[in-house]
């Protein structure tokens, strides 16, 4: 299972209610080895088959993932709704404990080549991650983005930043303040909550 925590959180974002929840630990280990993945910038505009988070509607923020013993001891971790992410562990735990950063860097790899959010599907038993607050809340605005057809630009304009700092805020490996999300969410005709939920 994934790993324990005493609380867990959940943000949401109204009116278009995408629904964000976090796994309050943190993970101090680097991402995927694989880090993130190689997207073609024109897959955003590609017919895509596979459900995913086009519009602004998160119902979670977590993902299942399978665990795969490995011949050399270690513990393979995939993502079957995210196939660019695959990370490993020399045990169960440790492998679960770099999962989350693993899935950080493949979204960031969505976002970075303007794809959308693959739709996580039903755990079905399986261990979920979850992405941090921060960036839950940098995926919902990216999504939001992208639902309503928001440019950098045209949302830097709205704002009254740069372009870079527009996508600053949706770059997942950025510590932007949450405050500022807040308010380029609020722009885009949507408010973010937070919430606290038993583990």
């Amino acid at each position: 299972m994934a790993r324990s925590d005493p609380r867990r959180h959940q943000a949401s974002v109204e009116s278009g209610t995408p629904s964000l929840q976090e796994d309050a630990a943190g993970t101090g280990r680097g991402a995927s080895d694989r880090g993130r993945p190689a997207l073609d910038p024109a897959l955003a505009r590609a017919p895509d088959p596979t459900p995913s988070l086009r519009q602004a509607e998160l119902p979670s923020v977590a993902w299942p993932v399978e665990l795969a013993p490995q011949e050399d001891g270690t513990i393979l971790v995939s993502f079957p709704d995210i196939p660019e992410a695959l990370t490993e562990g020399e045990t169960e735990s440790d492998a679960m404990a770099q999962a989350q950063d693993c899935l950080v860097a493949a979204l960031g790899g969505y976002v970075a080549a303007r794809c959308a959010i693959p739709r996580p599907t039903p755990a079905h038993g399986r261990p979920m991650i979850t992405l941090p607050a921060l960036a839950a809340a940098k995926v919902a605005l990216y999504v939001t983005m992208l639902a309503k057809k928001i440019s950098n630009t045209a949302l830097a304009a709205q704002l009254g930043l740069s372009e870079g700092a527009v996508w600053r805020l949706i770059d997942l490996d950025h510590r932007s303040h949450i405050g500022q999300i807040e308010k380029a969410l609020r722009v885009l005709g949507q408010r973010l909550t937070v919430s606290t939920l038993a583990a």
